[in-house]
C-alpha cells in the first residue's frame, strides 16, 4: 500500500433503503510505513491495527471488524497447511429461471437436483434445502 491509511469505517446501512454496507477508506498522501497505525471503526468497536496486520489477509481483504488479537489468529491459522475448497466444489451466486413454477418443484422428482435458496442460510448455518432443480438448466 504506496498511501498511508488513517481509518477504515464501516458506517452499516447509512441510509434508508441501501442494500449493502457504507464503508470508508480515509488516505493521506504521504507514504505509508508497516507499523503505521490504522483506526478501525466498525459498530461501536474502535480497534488500532498496524497496516502491516493488513498484508497477509487472502484476497487483500481490509477485516477492519477485527482487532489486532483476533487478525494475529487469523495469520497463525492461515500459516498452518490447510486444504481450501478451491477446485473441490461447485459455487454460483444464484440462479434466475424465469420460471420457477416450470423449473423449481418442492416435490422430489428425477433429473432435479437440491438447491439453497436465500432462506436457507441462517447465522447458524445451512438449513436442508427444500427446493430441487432442474438438471435441463
Amino acid at each position: 500500500m504506496a498511501k498511508k491509511i488513517l481509518r477504515l469505517v464501516d458506517y452499516d446501512k447509512a441510509f434508508k433503503g441501501l442494500v449493502t454496507k457504507a464503508q470508508a477508506i480515509v488516505v493521506e498522501n504521504n507514504a505509508s510505513d508497516p507499523n503505521d497505525i490504522v483506526e478501525c471503526c466498525s459498530e461501536n468497536n474502535v480497534f488500532n491495527r498496524t497496516l502491516d496486520s493488513f498484508k497477509e489477509n487472502p484476497k487483500h481483504i481490509f477485516n477492519f471488524w477485527t482487532n489486532e488479537t483476533e487478525a494475529k489468529v487469523i495469520t497463525q491459522l492461515y500459516s498452518i497447511k490447510h486444504i481450501t475448497l478451491k477446485d473441490r466444489a461447485n459455487w454460483a451466486l444464484g440462479i434466475v429461471t424465469g420460471n420457477n413454477d416450470r423449473f423449481c418443484s418442492n416435490e422430489p422428482q428425477s433429473d432435479y437436483v437440491p438447491i439453497y435458496k436465500g432462506s436457507d442460510i441462517t447465522k447458524s448455518g445451512l438449513k436442508a434445502p427444500r427446493t430441487k432443480l432442474t438438471k435441463i438448466l
